[in-house]
C-alpha cells in the first residue's frame, strides 16, 4: 500500500470505476479507489440503453464485456397513460440493444478492469473523513478490517452514491425533488420460459411497477410508490406486494409466489436530487453523489459512466496544469440534470388516468414545480 495518490475516489461502483479506468487511459498514475463493500450483495438497477456500447467502448471495456452474458434488451413494453400497450423498441438504434445486467457482477467486472489497468481498489474500506492539507492536497481517512489508513491525494473523487459522504463533508447541500420508494423482489424463472426481454413499466392508482429478466435465469419486479403510501397500502408486506402484483396486466406474466427467491420485500429509497454545486477545489463529485435521478428515466447506470468519462477528461486537464477551474463540470452536470428534470416532466404529467390519486397528484405537482423552476 502507498500512502501518496494522484487521485483518490470514494465508491468503487459504475461511476467511481469508470473515472478510475478513463483517469489511466489518460496517463494518470496512483488512483485509489475506495469502496465500501466486496461486490457480492446484490444491488438495485440493472438496466443500460443501447449507447452504453459507446461509452464502454470509450473506456476500452466493452470486448470483455460482452463476454459477460448480461442478457440482451430490445426496449420497453409499457402501459403509461391510457390502457393500450405502448412500445419503445431499440430496432433503429445505431448501437443495437441495450442490457439487462447482474448488477453484481457487473460493479465487480468494472472493478477488475480497473485493477487489470493498475488502479488500486480497496474493498471493504469505509471511508471517514477528508481534510484539505495547507499544500492544496487532501489527507483522507478510512478504515478497513478495524485498521484505520490515511492517505494523501492531489485530487479527490466523490463517488460514494446519494449518500455524497465527502461533498457534503465539503460544505454541499443537495436540493432534493420528491422521492420514490422501491419494493422490489426477485423470483426465479425456468429457463425455457417464453418471457420477453423487453422491460415492462405498468403505471396504476398508486404508483408503478417494473419488471425485467435477468441473467442467470432471474426476474426482477419493482413497486414504485410513495412511502406516506405505504401505511394504508401494506405494499411492504409480501401478501399486500403480491395481490397488487396480480392484480396487473402485463407484470405478473410468468411469476408466481413459489417462484420467489426473496422472502421479503426488499425496499430502496430512489431519491431525485442534485448538489448546490458538485465541485470545489481539486475534487468533484460524480454519478449519484452529484445528482441522482428519477428510475422512471431508467438512466441512472448510464449517467453514473458518462459521469466517471467526464470527469476523468476535467481532473486530468487539471494534474497536467493545462487548466485551473471545474466549471466546464458543473455545467455539464447542471445541464444534465435540468435535461431530466424536462424528461421526469413529461413522463409523470402524460398519466392523468387517476385524477384522485395521491400518488399521482403529487408527482404531478413536483413536475409542475420543475417546469416552473426550469423556465424561472
Amino acid at each position: 500500500m502507498k500512502n501518496s495518490y494522484s487521485v483518490v475516489i470514494i465508491g468503487g461502483g459504475p461511476a467511481g470505476c469508470s473515472c478510475a479506468i478513463a483517469l489511466k487511459k489518460k496517463g494518470i498514475q496512483d488512483i485509489l479507489v475506495i469502496e465500501a463493500g466486496d461486490y457480492s450483495k446484490f444491488v438495485i438497477g440493472e438496466s443500460i440503453p443501447p449507447n452504453s456500447k459507446r461509452i464502454l467502448n470509450s473506456l476500452g471495456v466493452f470486448k470483455e464485456f460482452s463476454k459477460e452474458n448480461h442478457l440482451p434488451c430490445y426496449g420497453v413494453c409499457s402501459y403509461w397513460g391510457d390502457d393500450k400497450r405502448g412500445y419503445n423498441d431499440t430496432v433503429l438504434s445505431p448501437f443495437g440493444h441495450g442490457w439487462h445486467l447482474d448488477r453484481r457482477k457487473f460493479n465487480l467486472f468494472l472493478a477488475k478492469q480497473a485493477q487489470n489497468k493498475g488502479v488500486v481498489v480497496e474493498t471493504n474500506a469505509t471511508f471517514k473523513k477528508g481534510i484539505s492539507l495547507n499544500n492544496g492536497n487532501f489527507s483522507i481517512r478510512y478504515t478497513q478490517r478495524d485498521k484505520e489508513i490515511q492517505v494523501t491525494s492531489k485530487f479527490v473523487v466523490d463517488a460514494s452514491g446519494a449518500r455524497s459522504l465527502f461533498a457534503q463533508q465539503q460544505g454541499r447541500i443537495p436540493i432534493e425533488g420528491e422521492p420514490l420508494i422501491c419494493l422490489g423482489r426477485r423470483f426465479k424463472i425456468d429457463k425455457d420460459a417464453k418471457i420477453s426481454s423487453l422491460t415492462r413499466i405498468e403505471a396504476v392508482e398508486n404508483g408503478w411497477w417494473y419488471g425485467a429478466k435477468l441473467p442467470n435465469n432471474e426476474m426482477l419486479i419493482a413497486f414504485y410508490t410513495h412511502h406516506e403510501l405505504l401505511k394504508n397500502t401494506k405494499m411492504h408486506q409480501v401478501a399486500h406486494w403480491m395481490q397488487a402484483l396480480n392484480k396487473t396486466v402485463s407484470i405478473k406474466s410468468g411469476v408466481q409466489e413459489n417462484m420467489a427467491l426473496d422472502r421479503t420485500i426488499k425496499g430502496f429509497l430512489a431519491r431525485s436530487f442534485c448538489l448546490d454545486s458538485v465541485t470545489g477545489k481539486n475534487w468533484l463529485a460524480i454519478g449519484d453523489a452529484a445528482s441522482a435521478y428519477d428510475p422512471i428515466t431508467s438512466r441512472g447506470i448510464y449517467k453514473s459512466l458518462t459521469d466517471g468519462n467526464f470527469a476523468a477528461e476535467c481532473i486530468s486537464k487539471i494534474l497536467n496544469n493545462t487548466t485551473h477551474s471545474l466549471t466546464e463540470f458543473e455545467v455539464y452536470i447542471n445541464q444534465n440534470y435540468k435535461n431530466y428534470l424536462y424528461e421526469r416532466t413529461h413522463y409523470y404529467s402524460s398519466e392523468q388516468r387517476w385524477k384522485g390519486s395521491s400518488f399521482w397528484n403529487k408527482f404531478q405537482q413536483a413536475a409542475y414545480h420543475d417546469r416552473n423552476d426550469l423556465v424561472s
